[in-house]
């Protein structure tokens, strides 16, 4: 959350609490955990001299071994069958960048008219109905569909 798009976000309340409260939570902290190498360097130009590492999330391909064909999601959503199928997993946010993928994807399908585009991912702030509305500009509405929060084997 030091990256430039969320310090914008409610600048000034961010300005004020940095000040008062989180440079110097920074600055003491043992270590300040980052995902990746441009989350760190964007955290430099917050100011505040910390401990910092980098740590990406780790995905365990053994999990995965075992996973259902994609006969079983054809069966379940049957506008995917046989179609070349993008997916969105994440929560549904303006930072997420959907002003940027649904016009690509746009783009992509006129290229390859049988893409279609799964959007899995909670809504927690109601920013659905914008991706909506881009999808409904772009006309696209026939080929993307939304999934909600998926877990396990939903």
């Amino acid at each position: 959350m030091l990256g430039k798009w969320a310090l914008n976000r409610s600048k000034i309340k961010k300005v004020i609490y940095g000040y008062l409260v989180e440079r110097r939570n920074l600055h003491r902290a043992a270590a300040v955990h980052f995902l990746n190498n441009e989350e760190l360097e964007e955290a430099k130009n917050y100011g505040v001299p910390m401990k910092a590492f980098t740590l990406s999330n780790g995905v365990f391909f053994e999990k995965y071994s075992n996973l259902q064909l994609k006969t079983v999601l054809d069966e379940k959503y049957r506008q995917i069958e046989g179609k070349v199928v993008i997916l969105f997993l994440g929560r549904l946010h303006p930072k997420k960048g959907f002003d940027l993928l649904i016009p690509a994807f746009s783009i992509a399908r006129k290229k390859v008219p049988n893409m279609h585009l799964l959007i899995a991912g909670p809504d927690n702030d109601g920013y659905k109905s914008n991706i909506e509305k881009l999808i409904e500009s772009e006309n696209q509405s026939d080929s993307v569909t939304f999934l909600g929060m998926v877990s396990g084997d939903s």
